[in-house]
C-alpha cells in the first residue's frame, strides 16, 4: 500500500512540472519582443580625404540596423564638419581645418551604441601670390608632400625650389634661387577663413627663417590672379604700387590708382587690396 502511494505521488509531481513548465513556456513566447541587435556599420574606408578649401563629403557607409533604426553622432565637434544623422555621411565646407583630424562616430539605437574611429586628412596645398614687400613678389605653389616652386607672378618658369612645414598654423618654408643660389626662407601665420585663405608674416634673407634676417613683409593670398599683365597694390606708406607678372620689374611710386594706370596706358593692370 505504502508503494502504491508512493508512486502516485511522484507521478502527480512529474504531471505538475510538466504542467507548470508548459504554462511557463506558453507566457514567455506571449511576452517576449524580437531580439534587437546593435548596429553594423561600416565605412568604406578609415581614412578620408578632403581637398584643402573645398567643400566636399564622404561616401555612404554600408548600415545593418538589425530592425531598430538608430541615429549618427559626432563626438566632438570640428569646424566645418557635419553628419547627416540619418546616412552617416560626413559633410564639409571650405572652413574645415587644415590637417589630420581623428574623427569619432557614435550609432546609437535603443539597444545601445558602437563608435566608429576614422581619420580626415584635410593637407594643406595651393598656390599663393601678392605681395612680397622689398623685393620680387612671386608665386609660390605648396605641394601637399612638403615641397615647395617658387614662380615670377603668372610665370612659367621655375625660379627656385624648397620645402615647407606647418605646425598649427604656423607655416615655415625654405627655398633656393636656380641661377644664383640665393638662398631665401618665410615665417608666416596661415589665416583661413570661409572666404580666403592667407599666408601673413615676413621673408627672410638665408634658410630657416631665422630672427634678425627678415628682408620684409609678406601678405600672400591663395587665388588665381586676374588675366593681365600686373596688379596694383598699396605698400604700407600709401604708396600705389605696379607688379608685373611676367617680371621682377616694377615701378613706384604713384599716388593713385588712376596715375599708376596712366603711367602705363598699353598694360592691362589690376588693382588687388
Amino acid at each position: 500500500m505504502k508503494k502504491t502511494t508512493t508512486k502516485i505521488k511522484h507521478v502527480s509531481m512529474l504531471l505538475f512540472f510538466i504542467f507548470a513548465t508548459a504554462c511557463s513556456s506558453d507566457d514567455d513566447s506571449a511576452t517576449s519582443t524580437p531580439n534587437v541587435n546593435e548596429p553594423i556599420v561600416n565605412y568604406p574606408s578609415s581614412t578620408i580625404s578632403a581637398t584643402f578649401f573645398e567643400a566636399g563629403n564622404s561616401a555612404a557607409p554600408n548600415i545593418t540596423w538589425n530592425g531598430d533604426v538608430g541615429t549618427f553622432s559626432l563626438v566632438t565637434p570640428l569646424d566645418g564638419l557635419s553628419i547627416n544623422a540619418n546616412t552617416g555621411i560626413l559633410s564639409w565646407t571650405k572652413s574645415l581645418p587644415q590637417g589630420n583630424h581623428a574623427i569619432q562616430v557614435i550609432i546609437a539605437n535603443s539597444t545601445g551604441q558602437k563608435s566608429v574611429n576614422l581619420i580626415l586628412q584635410n593637407k594643406f596645398h595651393g598656390n599663393f601670390t601678392h605681395k612680397f614687400e622689398g623685393t620680387c613678389s612671386y608665386e609660390l605653389h605648396f605641394s601637399p608632400d612638403g615641397s615647395l616652386r617658387v614662380k615670377y607672378m603668372r610665370g612659367a618658369d621655375i625660379l627656385a625650389n624648397g620645402s615647407w612645414e606647418i605646425n598649427d598654423n604656423e607655416l615655415t618654408a625654405s627655398y633656393t634661387f636656380i641661377n644664383d643660389n640665393e638662398e631665401n626662407s618665410i615665417r608666416a601665420l596661415l589665416v583661413h577663413t570661409s572666404t580666403e585663405v592667407k599666408l601673413e608674416g615676413n621673408w627672410y634673407n638665408g634658410l630657416g627663417a631665422t630672427s634678425g634676417q627678415e628682408g620684409g613683409s609678406i601678405n600672400l593670398k591663395l587665388r588665381e590672379l586676374p588675366p593681365g599683365d600686373g596688379i596694383i597694390t598699396i605698400r604700407d606708406s600709401g604708396d600705389y604700387f605696379v607688379r608685373f607678372y611676367d617680371s621682377c620689374g616694377a615701378a613706384c611710386c604713384f599716388s593713385t590708382i588712376q596715375s599708376a594706370m596712366d603711367a602705363y596706358p598699353n598694360r592691362i593692370l589690376t588693382y588687388l587690396p
